[in-house]
């Protein structure tokens, strides 16, 4: 096909998408891999922090949706044709296996809850997080190849959102929870000892939703630290930070600390601007309220 058919092409092929007309996308995969495809349809993805609009792709024998960019239409109708073949050789490729590729995150929605209005997800009790799933495309790199579960994903691979939390909940464990007191990690904590204490999953990835899953670790915690009632500070996605209500006389201080701590995190682990509080007694998790006004 020459240059300046293309050139007609990728004209043809804006207005022929805004009339839902796809006919131009087929056109423009190659036959082999053409005879995989089953449907192809708008959808509007959403991101921790991006959302756009795109053109998912439905294959034959895979639950597995591959989803480009309209916005990649900008670059030419070679770049719209490499892009649309790659997405479906790498979706093709692609296993899913509910029992080891999903897994728990947590999300605040007070902080992001535009971006996850339409995501699946479980309430934390009072606390304004919230559980959302995640899949993983590759098991060697958990925390960064993955993707949200929405409900067409769910409906596509034929699963409720209690078996898919289920599945996710048993894969976040990562043998198991640890926590060690900060000084164990960074023994070069400002010279002193520190009263912290670290709650994650051994390989530090979900580790936030793995152990806000699992009460017993903030029972043992407090057990371990006196029956204490503990403060927990949203350290990132992958980890919490706790403190005996001992050592604290101010959570303002600790909530300024933890939006400090937070400008300097990437948005894709940050999980929250709040402190919570685990009381001993009732064996819950709660957010603090702090007054605006005494927060810096």
């Amino acid at each position: 096909m020459c240059l300046k058919h293309y050139r007609g092409i990728i004209y043809e092929l804006k207005n022929k998408l805004a009339e839902n007309n796809f006919s131009i996308v087929y056109e423009l995969i190659s036959d082999e891999l053409r005879e995989n495809v089953t449907g192809i349809a708008f959808s509007h993805v959403k991101k921790l922090n991006d959302e756009y609009d795109a053109l998912k792709i439905k294959l034959k024998n895979t639950c597995i949706c591959p989803q480009v960019k309209i916005d990649a239409f900008e670059g030419g109708i070679f770049d719209v044709k490499k892009m649309l073949e790659h997405s479906i050789r790498e979706a093709l490729g692609m296993s899913f296996d509910p029992e080891t590729r999903l897994v728990l995150d947590v999300v605040s929605l007070n902080d992001l809850k535009d971006h996850f209005r339409d995501i699946p997800k479980r309430f934390i009790g009072e606390t304004g997080l919230a559980f959302i799933l995640k899949w993983i495309f590759d098991e060697n790199d958990p925390g960064r190849a993955i993707s949200i579960v929405t409900d067409d994903f769910l409906k596509n691979v034929g699963l409720s959102f209690d078996e898919a939390f289920n599945y996710a909940a048993s894969n976040t464990i990562y043998n198991d929870i640890f926590y060690k007191d900060l000084d164990s990690v960074l023994p070069f904590f400002i010279g002193e000892s520190s009263p912290l204490m670290i709650v994650t999953n051994s390989k530090r990835v979900y580790g936030s939703a793995y152990a806000l899953n699992n009460k017993n670790i903030w029972k043992e915690l407090s057990a371990e630290l006196g029956g204490s009632d503990l403060y927990i500070l949203p350290s990132s996605t992958q980890e919490l930070l706790a403190l005996s209500s001992h050592f604290v006389d101010d959570a303002a201080a600790l909530e300024n600390t933890v939006r400090e701590v937070n400008e300097t995190l990437e948005p894709d682990i940050l999980l929250s601007n709040k402190v919570y509080y685990y009381s001993a007694e009732y064996d819950s998790i709660t957010v603090c309220s702090i007054p605006e006004k005494a927060l810096a």
